[in-house]
């Protein structure tokens, strides 16, 4: 007898016109929309004890009338292998509880004896709807859920809002919120003065340049300070106010200047509803005059139902709807997310299989400096990558959320806030296997063979690439875009570079790149949305996972992530992301393995 060390529970789905007489999984059309693997420990099982193990599928979608549903569970031994294992049933507690429905039991009688399962067995059955739903309104909410018209980001020049009736859906009974108008709180305002150093912006990634990093600037007057002249701004000095950058409109040595000025601050606020009361309740943040403002976003007040964030500046309210958003998912998005899901899985047999057997794992980050966090090198990791210096602009208060490491660029010159780390903590927490990050990123670079200045070369480029394929089997996560929006190139390119990678034993989860901070760049959107459909589109062509950075901030998502897109790739206020987004990225690319 072959011992089991897993146990493999899995969902299938069909459509609800089959007629034939297959086997879940074994019909070419069924989809797999949950599989996972449970060790019998984690299980709660002991080898040849009797024992119960409780399946969590709260990760399903909702299910549907109209489509069959079929559960399977098979064991299998450490290697992965098929086991034998055994099994019984046992006697349900009342007939008149449909929850006992749910479950695998008898409907009377004693418990029945345990009985061989064999390898190439399997316990399956096909689930009803109406069998699960017996003495329950069907569709009946498990949890509450809200039920909005609300779906878009709304903006508005004042500080003031009206939301849609909403109902509240939970077992208990439907709850009716009316109509509401909620009111925020200007952001503060104050006054600054100094001296600074008047020089030219760079093309993009344009930030603040007051010693004060205040983003918002509603007035700013300079003084020449070797002649007290009053500079005139479009002529002597360019200003972006709304990233409280001032300049030089071209080149030329930097003019010393006073200032004086007013900064005005910007957060996050919550509208929220009881549902007891039915009272909807804005429930302020922290006025932050840095670009900082979602580290201090306020609690939930207990008891509340969560509806809207709103980020309020200066210049009035973005109110984005988050009450449609689970883990990052849309509630009318669950099913394709959950075939999505498989998909990768299906791509990935061999990271699954060295993480299920604890066996060790490279993942292999290779991109542009969102990967990198800093520069880039023919060799992994070094002292140019995953740098502190990445915070440098984040004020002294939110960068000492995040611990630094030392390693070859000095003492605390490093930190840990990519992707990839977040991946690496994700998959040691669950699978406790042994994983190394050997990060090829590099800044400023492109997915083409091109090497544009002498200093970065493109993820094509051969003497880039060769080091990474020498590392052999491993996770690619490729990771490129962000410098060639709207390129024709980009699919191609992607394409190629998974292929070599495949060739040595690589598998590739492709992941698109997050969305461009919108500050005064009304045209990037699109640019990005083009690039993200051919990153995807070289994945499936491939055969190669991937995640969608659209569905954590594109149009109608920006829920997944209450985040505005004014504060989006909030590090230099156009391409590069702080801690937080790229968490939630790494929070996706995890979401595979769940």
């Amino acid at each position: 007898m072959n011992p089991s060390a897993f146990i493999n529970p899995r969902v299938y789905a069909r459509s609800g016109d089959y007629a034939g007489s297959a086997a879940f999984g074994d019909d070419a059309n069924d989809i797999v929309i949950f599989d996972d693997l449970v060790t019998i420990a984690a299980a709660g099982l002991v080898a040849d004890t009797d024992g119960y193990i409780t399946i969590d599928l709260t990760s399903l979608p909702v299910l549907r009338p109209d489509t069959i549903y079929g559960f399977e569970v098979t064991t299998k031994t450490a290697a992965l292998g098929p086991a034998v294992s055994a099994m019984g049933s046992a006697a349900a507690a009342s007939v008149d509880d449909p929850q006992w429905q749910k479950g695998y039991y008898t409907q009377g009688g004693p418990p029945q004896t345990w009985n061989a399962w064999s390898a190439a067995g399997r316990l399956a059955f096909r689930l009803e709807k109406l069998g699960y739903d017996t003495g329950v309104a069907p569709g009946s909410a498990i949890a509450p859920a809200v039920i909005s018209p609300d779906r878009a980001l709304k903006k508005s020049a004042t500080f003031s809002m009206a939301i849609p009736a909403t109902r509240i859906s939970r077992p208990s009974g439907d709850v009716q919120i009316p109509a509401a108008t909620v009111t925020f709180d200007e952001p503060a305002s104050v006054n600054r003065s100094g001296t600074l150093n008047l020089a030219q912006l760079p093309s993009a990634g344009i930030v603040p340049v007051l010693p004060t990093k205040d983003q918002f600037l509603s007035s700013i007057t300079l003084t020449r300070t070797s002649d007290s002249v009053v500079l005139a701004q479009g002529t002597d000095y360019v200003a972006y106010l709304d990233q409280g950058a001032v300049g030089l409109p071209s080149a030329g040595s930097a003019v010393p200047v006073s200032y004086v000025a007013t900064a005005r601050a910007q957060r996050y606020d919550i509208v929220s509803v009881n549902p007891k009361t039915k009272a909807v309740v804005v429930t302020k943040g922290t006025d932050r005059f840095t670009r900082d403002p979602e580290y201090y976003r306020p609690v939930l007040p207990a008891g509340n139902i969560e509806l809207y964030v709103a980020y309020v500046t200066w210049h009035g309210v973005d109110l984005i709807p988050v009450m449609h958003h689970r883990n990052y998912v849309r509630d009318d998005r669950k099913a394709e997310v959950a075939i999505r899901q498989s998909y990768n899985r299906s791509c990935l047999p061999n990271t699954l299989k060295a993480l299920r057997t604890g066996s060790a794992l490279k993942i292999i980050p290779y991109g542009d400096s969102i990967t990198a966090i800093g520069g880039g090198a023919f060799t992994a990791n070094g002292s140019t990558r995953d740098l502190a210096s990445w915070l440098s602009d984040m004020p002294a208060d939110t960068k000492a959320l995040f611990p630094t490491y030392d390693g070859p660029a000095g003492v605390g010159a490093h930190i840990r806030i990519g992707w990839a780390w977040v991946l690496k903590a994700a998959l040691e927490r669950r699978y406790g296997s042994a994983l190394s990050v050997l990060n090829y990123g590099w800044g400023g670079t492109t997915s083409g063979n091109n090497n544009p200045d002498a200093s970065h070369y493109g993820g094509l480029w051969p003497d880039r690439i060769a080091p990474v394929l020498a590392e052999g089997p491993g996770l690619m996560l490729l990771a490129f875009g962000m410098n060639e929006l709207g390129d024709a190139n980009t699919y191609a390119n992607i394409v190629s570079i998974i292929g070599q990678a495949k060739a040595v034993g690589q598998e590739v989860i492709v992941i698109t790149p997050p969305r461009c901070n919108e500050i005064g760049r009304g045209t990037v959107y699109d640019a990005w949305r083009k690039t993200h459909d051919d990153l995807v589109l070289a994945a499936l062509d491939t055969g190669s996972a991937y995640v969608s950075t659209f569905e954590l901030d594109g149009k109608g998502f920006e829920g997944a992530v209450a985040r505005s897109p004014q504060s989006m790739c909030t590090m230099n206020l156009y391409n590069h992301p702080w801690p937080y987004e790229l968490a939630d990225i790494g929070n996706l690319i995890a979401s595979i393995f769940d």
